[in-house]
């Protein structure tokens, strides 16, 4: 039987996990499963492929861990989950033909490391993700935050301790440039 594994502490359960501890894969299963049935539901995907998508997703977090792909997050479990849940989710409705409409606000609060799980990123987004891997953190995370999650200038302004817009604003142009110079490396675009 495995050990009592405290869902709050996530490093705790990820290594139980690896461990093969059945019953924290269990509890992080039950504990996220009603709070995405009515995450999805917004999205007008019926309750039986709500169902499989969060097993596949539960499936895939626990497979990411298993092969050393998750060892530790930069997001919650709980983010880390629906994000790939909301991904699969969104693929099968493609493949339904139905198509979705997403407002950022709608969106969780999800972290850069959740996406990968099961999906297949296009050349030019790999070539873009390796990009963003490449800078700073701080220029990785401002770029994260305004266009992948598409914070306002004065949201970022915040959430980066910055003093004031006229910062911001100039360390964007900052970051935007070293990633235009690495995309455009000679030794970048030959990996």
């Amino acid at each position: 039987m495995g050990k009592i594994v405290s869902i709050g502490n996530t490093e705790s359960v990820l290594a139980a996990i690896a461990d093969d501890d059945k019953a924290a894969l269990r509890r992080v299963y039950e504990m996220y499963r009603e709070e995405f049935q009515h995450f999805a539901l917004r999205y007008g995907a019926s309750p039986e492929d709500i169902a499989d998508v969060y097993q596949d997703a539960v499936i895939a977090f626990y497979e990411n861990i298993k092969a050393g792909k998750v060892e530790e997050l930069r997001s919650s479990i709980k983010t880390y989950l629906f994000s790939i849940g909301k991904f699969m989710l969104f693929r099968k409705l493609k493949k339904q033909g139905r198509t979705v409409s997403v407002e950022a606000e709608q969106l969780p609060d999800l972290g850069y490391d959740a996406v990968g799980a099961d999906l297949e990123l296009t050349a030019r987004q790999s070539l873009m993700r390796r990009a963003l891997d490449t800078l700073g953190g701080k220029c990785r995370q401002m770029l994260l935050l305004i266009y992948y999650r598409r914070y306002a200038t004065e949201s970022v302004m915040e959430e980066m301790n910055y003093s004031n817009l006229n910062v911001v604003k100039s360390q964007k142009a900052r970051c935007m440039k070293q990633l235009r110079d690495i995309l455009q490396s000679p030794a970048y675009r030959q990996q």
